[in-house]
């Protein structure tokens, strides 16, 4: 096979195993500071993780952000499924299921 063809079809793989592995959520346990009311299968925006809570020391997403206190007592250490680009600055658009979130930017 020519150097060529090599790098062609390296490119395609590449691109194939690319496409394949995005489609699947990354399930992350992070705190989530979550609102007051929140309905079963209701969708937020939640902000973005850019600190640490200070007391678990896992990621935090705000899911809460009207209020500006969220208390102690509306935290929760979850296992939550993202999909998408985690960049920085990127809000998540958040859906409540029975027992965790699924959130997708």
């Amino acid at each position: 096979m020519s150097p060529k063809r090599t790098v062609i079809w390296s490119i395609l793989l590449s691109s194939y195993f690319f496409v394949l592995g995005c489609g699947e959520p990354k399930i992350q346990r992070v705190t989530v500071a979550y609102p007051e009311q929140w309905a079963l299968n209701e969708y937020r925006n939640c902000s973005p993780m850019k600190i640490k809570d200070v007391v678990t020391n896992l990621p935090f997403l705000d899911c809460d952000e009207q209020s500006r206190d969220t208390p102690r007592s509306r935290m929760f250490t979850m296992d939550v499924a993202f999909e998408g680009a985690q960049n920085p600055g990127s809000y998540w658009t958040c859906q409540r299921l029975e027992t965790s979130l699924s959130c997708k930017n």
